[in-house]
């Protein structure tokens, strides 16, 4: 699950909440210059493509921001506000919180040279571990 935040109580709400629900949290940057909006968008959506994002949670104020960049990726359960998300529910399994398990399939494990997610370039045997 992906999370769009300003460092903050509601970004640390967030990430430790998915970690209680046993998912995966993928910190992605709020966008810094607004001149350069698309190239956020299309960054972002790229990250939540790589990552598998099924879900992004994201402050209200940016929300709006990166919606274009969810629309393009197409997280299966959708972007969300955390103060929205109804108590007891899961977005990660769609049903109570913590009965979502990992599928049966173990994924491979990544090659010593992986590419890195936000720019596509091969990275190094140390930045894939």
């Amino acid at each position: 699950m992906a999370l769009v935040y300003p460092t903050g109580a509601e970004f640390f709400d967030a990430f430790f909440g998915i970690l209680l629900a046993s998912a995966v949290p993928v910190p992605l940057y709020p966008p810094v210059r607004l001149g350069r909006l698309d190239e956020y968008r299309e960054r972002t959506a790229g990250l939540l493509e790589a990552a598998g994002a099924v879900a992004v949670l994201a402050d209200k104020r940016l929300a709006p921001l990166i919606g274009p960049a969810v629309e393009r990726a197409r997280p299966r359960a959708g972007c969300h506000l955390l103060a929205a998300l109804p108590a007891g529910r899961s977005l990660v399994a769609g049903g109570e919180a913590g009965t979502w398990r990992s599928s049966s399939s173990p994924r491979a494990p990544p090659s010593s040279r992986s590419r890195s997610p936000s720019t596509s370039a091969p990275c190094s045997p140390r930045c894939a571990r």
